[in-house]
């Protein structure tokens, strides 16, 4: 009997241990198994396994890939690495030593597709919410100097402070991109900074490609995918913290709205609204 024990408790027991890396799912939904190949495809015997009442069995994994914000809170061994992806808000936080990967492309990378799409551009604004994206705004400015590109920043904590911040770059930006945050990404904020940029003749670049669909004249994000290759990555750099960006992204460009700015599409972007 004692021996059956011992080989059921085997069975039970999770398949990964030292050496290995596991992938914690907030939920089985497409998203996060999208993330997921993305992490096969760079750590081909990763594991996965789906947060279950707040808690996943990662063995004595070497690292594990939370995804999603109930995955990052959840309780790990210490001794595990932790890389944290698709965490959209800035204020989830685990309580331990981290990688975080943003949601957003290196701002190099986002810079590159802007420059791209408006050849001629001189100055982009760029709006930030609170002192959540106050290094990536950095970053992006360092690309844009590089180019002699002055980027222009402004904060918007609240929809109020919206349209003083929309009429502090009427005349001065030739392009504006957005952070993903809810206070700029809302049905009702989106169509006012949409319809300021077509009346001002300024590009909105908006933090995912799908708001191409809704007006914005380009839509740059990575994909799933690509934030899960990011993450394969930041789990094999042996890194105990810090925060890390993918090197590649999806753009999808609103064809009317480049016509009504006046804009070629470059070949080899996708669009919408032909």
């Amino acid at each position: 009997m004692k021996t059956f024990l011992m080989g059921a408790a085997l069975c039970l027991a999770p398949l990964w241990g030292r050496g290995s890396t596991v992938v914690v799912l907030s939920a089985d939904l497409g998203p996060y198994q999208e993330a997921f190949e993305g992490v096969k495809e760079l750590i081909p015997d990763a594991q996965s396994v789906t947060l279950k009442d707040g808690k996943a069995d990662v063995g004595s994994a070497d690292a594990v890939i939370a995804l999603g914000g109930q995955a990052a809170l959840a309780t790990y061994p210490d001794s595990s690495a932790l890389v944290v992806a698709m965490v959209a808000d800035s204020k989830v936080k685990p309580a331990r030593p981290y990688i975080r990967v943003s949601m957003l492309p290196e701002a190099s990378v986002l810079f590159s597709k802007m420059k791209a799409i408006q050849p001629g551009i001189t100055s982009i604004a760029a709006f930030g919410v609170a002192d959540s994206y106050d290094a990536y705004l950095k970053e992006l400015g360092v690309a844009a100097q590089g180019a002699g590109v002055r980027l222009i920043t402004r904060k918007v904590n609240q929809v109020a402070d919206l349209v003083a911040a929309l009429r502090a770059i009427q005349g001065q930006a030739q392009a504006l991109w957005i952070a993903p945050d809810p206070v700029l990404i809302s049905q009702a904020t989106f169509k006012l900074m949409n319809d300021f940029c077509l009346a001002n003749k300024i590009g909105l670049y908006a933090p995912a490609a799908s708001l191409a669909n809704t007006g914005a004249l380009a839509g740059v994000a990575p994909t799933f995918k690509d934030i899960g290759r990011a993450a394969a990555k930041a789990a094999s750099s042996g890194n105990a913290s810090g925060n890390v960006s993918s090197n590649r992204c999806e753009i999808m460009v609103n064809a009317a709205t480049a016509s009504a700015l006046g804009l070629n599409i470059p070949s080899g972007f996708a669009s919408v609204g032909e």
